[in-house]
């Protein structure tokens, strides 16, 4: 290429094609959704996408349990954080009186 056209249009070429990609990101965010829109494709990865966030979305089915005293078992509520049974509490509560 360097042979046939010369240093500077050699160098030139790549400059102007990569200059023509500027506009590409934001067309794409301006009509982005339109062109999803027409794409069989994309229509199905986003009903996908829909069905997993809807089935995050929806609460657990199965009953909780409710934790008896003294069972020294944990359960989780549904944030994910692990509930403290009453004797834990209590032991706290003991340990902070004798040092406080």
């Amino acid at each position: 290429m360097y042979t046939n056209l010369g240093v500077q249009w050699a160098s030139s070429v790549p400059a102007f094609l990569s200059l023509a990609c500027v506009p590409l990101p934001f067309l794409f965010y301006r009509f982005g959704a339109t062109i999803r829109a027409h794409s069989k494709y994309a229509a199905k990865a986003q009903r996908v996408t829909d069905a997993i966030l809807n089935k995050q979305k929806e609460p657990e089915k199965s009953p909780r349990t409710s934790l008896q005293e003294g069972s020294g078992g944990s359960e989780t509520d549904e944030t994910g954080m692990e509930k403290v049974g009453k004797e834990y509490n209590s032991d706290q509560q003991e340990i902070g009186k004798e040092n406080g």
